[in-house]
């Protein structure tokens, strides 16, 4: 019997114990963002042939696709990946007609001008689809790594005033979460009507992003300050 009311009296003062470090608990969110520069640049570009001969529209298509490879190795510093190749039938009222095949060229530099010149050139044989720019990942985690110490002084900011207000004698820090985002590419440029100037290299404007980070946590108020 005397181990049992030890024990009793044990979890008793442990559950006091939890009921107090849960007591004057306050979450708090803030919020640091900067509009950093793009210095990313993405164009994709396609090659589309349309015949009655699935296979001789996957020769052109290759024979086009290499070309335009040929021309990208003259591009120091810009990087190609090609998408995947797609052959599909065309009905008109329920008959086959013709065969559709289509791949992709996804080109990619912080060369703005280099890349903006092969665009030009290729433009003569394969059709722009589109342009965008973005914060690469070096710039991007650089600009986080400063926004964080910014949102951790709001944050810590915050925590003093509802400190102060309430009057606690001091807070700590019980729960800290770090968010970080941005909101996506830059600028996108639709530019199917660019095959009708072949020669001429499209005037690009990389832009801005914004990033961000976020600070959300949990703070215990800490007794020992003046309360009305």
């Amino acid at each position: 019997m005397r181990w049992f009311l030890l024990l009793l009296v044990m979890m008793t003062g442990v559950a006091a114990a939890d009921d107090e470090a849960v007591f004057d608990r306050v979450s708090l969110q803030a919020e640091a963002s900067r509009e950093v520069e793009n210095d990313r640049m993405r164009a994709v570009l396609a090659v589309q042939e349309e015949g009655s001969d699935p296979a001789r529209l996957a020769e052109r298509i290759n024979q086009t696709m290499r070309w335009a490879l040929e021309r990208l190795e003259n591009f120091e510093g810009v990087t190609g990946e090609t998408g995947g190749y797609r052959t599909q039938p065309v009905y008109q009222k329920g008959t086959l007609t013709h065969w559709r095949a289509v791949q992709s060229l996804q080109l990619e530099s912080d060369n703005f001008t280099a890349l903006s010149s092969l665009v030009g050139q290729l433009q003569e044989r394969i059709q722009v689809q589109s342009m965008g720019f973005e914060v690469s990942e070096e710039t991007r985690r650089a600009a986080e790594n400063e926004l964080i110490d910014d949102a951790l002084n709001a944050f810590k900011i915050r925590a003093e005033r509802v400190r102060k207000n309430l009057g606690a004698g001091g807070w700590r820090i019980v729960q800290l979460n770090i968010n970080t985002r941005g909101n996506g590419p830059g600028p996108v440029y639709r530019m199917e009507a660019m095959a009708e100037r072949a020669a001429a290299p499209p005037a690009v404007k990389g832009g801005e992003s914004t990033v961000s980070v976020t600070i959300s946590g949990t703070v215990q108020l800490l007794p020992g300050g003046d309360r009305d």
